[in-house]
């Protein structure tokens, strides 16, 4: 935790975690919890066999997701509350007739911000509104595809995580960074050995990351 800004570590429920530690009760924490989370599947499934049994199979869309992820410990953090991976990346479930293929997963970050442009062209809904989301029909057509979008997540005013299909760059409102290489999960330095970088190549860097996303987001230097 040492390499984590403070402004990162402010956003932790430590204290939960420490009386966790404390009293022996992470692994019956982390049960209880998947104890609910299989339960739920199991609940999801009955309702899905039903419709599957139903006359309503072939023109019913189903999407199923969550509002947030959760901790389990991951950091010294439970809930979410934060903008690292477990808090942001959420469950998403995707079921078209004619449009989408059992069993495909696609591993393209998107966002539930997608989902309103998505059900509206599936459901042949016309809009002439200007969507923040972007639909998702195409992956649900080829999974595969590359889409080299970006997706922003906010929690609290001027904190921002970007995600990537490989990275995921968080910026704290007082200026502090993380960078994290997602595809080998592992935390990269941003503080590295050697002349300190000038804010003109930062900015350079940032811009090429930012490209892949359609929202503006204004970082402040306050170093």
């Amino acid at each position: 935790m040492a390499d984590i800004p403070a402004a990162g570590l402010k956003m932790r429920k430590a204290g939960w975690h420490q009386w966790l530690v404390d009293n022996g009760k992470w692994k019956d924490a982390f049960r209880a919890y998947n104890a609910s989370v299989s339960f739920t599947d199991d609940m999801v499934g009955r309702l899905a066999s039903a419709l599957d049994a139903s006359p309503n199979a072939e023109d019913t869309i189903i999407v199923l997701w969550s509002d947030h992820g959760y901790h389990l410990g991951q950091k010294e953090h439970w809930e979410k509350f934060a903008l690292w991976e477990p808090t942001t990346r959420v469950p998403l479930i995707i079921v078209a007739p004619g449009v989408s293929k059992a069993g495909t997963v696609c591993h393209q970050p998107v966002s539930l911000l997608d989902l309103y442009p998505t059900l509206a062209e599936l459901s042949g809904t016309p809009s002439d509104l200007a969507f923040d989301g972007a639909s998702l029909v195409p992956l649900l057509k080829d999974p595969t595809r590359k889409t080299g979008r970006t997706i922003v997540t906010t929690h609290g005013q001027n904190n921002h995580a970007l995600r990537s299909a490989d990275w995921r760059y968080i910026r704290y409102a007082d200026g502090t960074e993380e960078l994290y290489d997602q595809k080998r999960i592992r935390k990269i330095s941003l503080t590295l050995p050697g002349p300190r970088p000038s804010r003109q190549s930062s900015d350079r860097w940032r811009l090429s990351f930012l490209r892949g996303t359609p929202h503006r987001i204004r970082f402040e230097n306050r170093g």
